[in-house]
């Protein structure tokens, strides 16, 4: 039998960063139930005609915690139909400002083992040159919450050569991800993907990402 991964893509934000160039909607909460039903008979197909071992899921976005655990629920429900026996890993992608005590009891109870937290960036001033709708404070908060649902892996994404981020706050970073030991990083370097309104900007000669 093959050994596969699987990923489920939920397409939906509350707000899009400025980087991002993913497949992502919006606050269109009219259109969540009906593409997790869409994405449910897709899963079903693949049960009747796939013979398959899922060692590993992963449910990126798009802002998974955005949308009701129920959601997630479901979806997970469906894929457990599949010989899951023997995973090794099973992440979901949250943002902070979209997770909940209720929330990570849920990701806990189906099964999930990895929270991959979208942090970006512990300085507020670069958190909101960047689009996004939380702040280091509330980041912070989120990660204690994750640790005290029982998570104990735990990544997040960190990046660089962002809008007003200087040497002193990529310090900073550093200082943060060795006192929150998480068990995983992602540090990436911001790039002007097609698609983005940093790119748009840039194209325009509004902006440029490197804040000059």
């Amino acid at each position: 039998m093959e050994k596969v991964g699987c990923y489920i893509h939920i397409p939906f934000c509350q707000k899009k960063c400025y980087y991002c160039d993913f497949c992502a909607y919006m606050n269109v909460e009219n259109r969540v139930e009906p593409y997790i039903k869409n994405l449910i008979k897709e899963i079903k197909l693949y049960q009747e005609r796939l013979n398959i071992e899922i060692d590993t899921i992963h449910i990126g976005g798009g802002t998974p915690s955005y949308v009701d655990a129920k959601y997630i629920e479901e979806i997970v429900n469906e894929i457990k139909k599949f010989k899951i026996e023997k995973i090794k890993e099973f992440t979901i992608e949250c943002n902070p400002n979209s997770i909940s005590k209720e929330k990570l009891a849920i990701y806990k109870d189906i099964g999930i083992n990895r929270i991959s937290l979208g942090v970006q960036s512990f300085d507020d001033e670069v958190l909101k040159e960047i689009g996004r709708n939380h702040t280091a404070d509330i980041a912070l908060k989120d990660i204690d919450m994750i640790r005290d649902a029982g998570f104990d892996n735990l990544s997040f994404d960190l990046m660089l050569n962002l809008p007003r981020q200087t040497y002193k706050s990529v310090k900073n970073e550093l200082a943060m991800v060795k006192k929150i030991s998480p068990e995983h990083i992602s540090w990436y370097s911001l790039i002007l993907e097609e698609g983005s309104r940093f790119y748009a900007l840039d194209k325009k000669g509004q902006a440029r990402p490197d804040g000059r």
